[in-house]
């Protein structure tokens, strides 16, 4: 997997709220920096996730991919 697609967008409560599009499969085997590039992107999402300003009615959902490429 080289990214991580999500989609951004709330719960019927207006709380912040990530749907993870795909998920790398059922028994996935990384190494630590594949482990820790893929926790990365998770937190960058969490992070865009919260700062959505979810007091706007209607706020649309928005996709987003993550490169979770190994560090160099």
């Amino acid at each position: 997997m080289k990214t991580l697609q999500v989609t951004l967008t709330e719960t019927r409560f207006n709380k912040p709220l990530v749907v993870i599009d795909e998920m790398p499969g059922p028994h996935v085997e990384m190494p630590p920096a594949a482990v820790r590039a893929f926790a990365r992107a998770l937190l960058a999402a969490a992070d865009d996730c919260d700062a959505r300003d979810l007091t706007k009615k209607h706020l649309a959902s928005v996709k987003r991919t993550y490169s979770i490429g190994e560090p160099a």
